[in-house]
């Protein structure tokens, strides 16, 4: 039986680690990535190079012209990037980086490309067993982004077990599944490493240029990891992190 698996993939480190986990689990291996007008489009060469790594069947980047002008947060350019954030300041309320609505909507363009993966495959005779899409949350994502809440998750498979035709024509489950998300940044990288995920090819900045800022959130907590799990740190910075995003990071 073939399973299928469609991950959106960024460029940064949780989708890599993602991506790379569920290749290593024995699915047909697709990637998608999407520009939408961000900031960090450096992220977008990031994921060609990931993508170059992990070989997947087919790796689509698609442009949604004036996603931006809709999502509008820090990530779009409408607000000011924040430096040297605390996990306590997030806390309770919603970060200025959150996009609204773009992980819904991404996840259902990429549910779009996976079924009809699929149709094609069940119309050609050949067996399916599932198809996944996967996206990289991780823990601290689900505890400051409200699309990040495991709920999210849960509704968006009962809405697709009763809204696509691979579901209700071919009785096949079709999914969005969340690998990462018990793991804590650093316990994603720790598994990253452990598996072989080319983590020195992403992108882990909110800011686009040649190097990471070194003063974001991801900035910070990924220089950390690396240097709190002793793993080789080949990412150059304006300005190397000196200061926690939190001590339990």
């Amino acid at each position: 039986m073939k399973k299928i698996a469609v991950c959106l993939v960024s460029g940064g480190m949780d989708s890599c680690v993602a991506a790379t986990l569920v290749k290593q689990q024995g699915y047909s291996l697709y990637l998608l990535s999407v520009n939408w007008g961000q900031l960090q489009v450096k992220e977008l060469e990031n994921a060609k190079r990931i993508a170059k790594m992990l070989r997947p069947l087919e790796h689509k980047c698609i442009t949604l012209q004036g996603y931006n002008q809709l999502s509008q947060s820090a990530l779009a350019g409408q607000m000011e990037i924040p430096s040297e954030n605390t996990l306590e300041k997030n806390m309770g309320k919603i970060p200025v980086t959150y996009p609204p609505g773009r992980d819904p909507a991404f996840i259902l363009i990429a549910l779009s490309w996976l079924e009809s993966i699929m149709l094609a495959h069940v119309q050609s005779k050949t067996k399916v067993d599932k198809g996944i899409v996967v996206i990289g949350t991780n823990k601290q994502d689900s505890l400051v982004y409200p699309d990040c809440d495991p709920e999210v998750y849960n509704l968006l498979n009962k809405m697709l077990a009763i809204s696509t035709q691979i579901s209700k024509e071919y009785k096949l489950p079709i999914t969005v599944e969340t690998p990462l998300i018990k793991l804590t940044k650093k316990e994603v990288i720790k598994l990253g490493d452990n598996i072989g995920a080319p983590i020195e090819h992403t992108w882990s900045c909110y800011k686009s240029g040649e190097k990471l800022c070194g003063l974001c959130d991801p900035c910070r907590i990924v220089h950390f990891a690396l240097k709190d799990l002793g793993i080789k740190n080949e990412f150059v910075y304006e300005k190397v992190p000196d200061k926690r995003y939190a001590d339990n990071e």
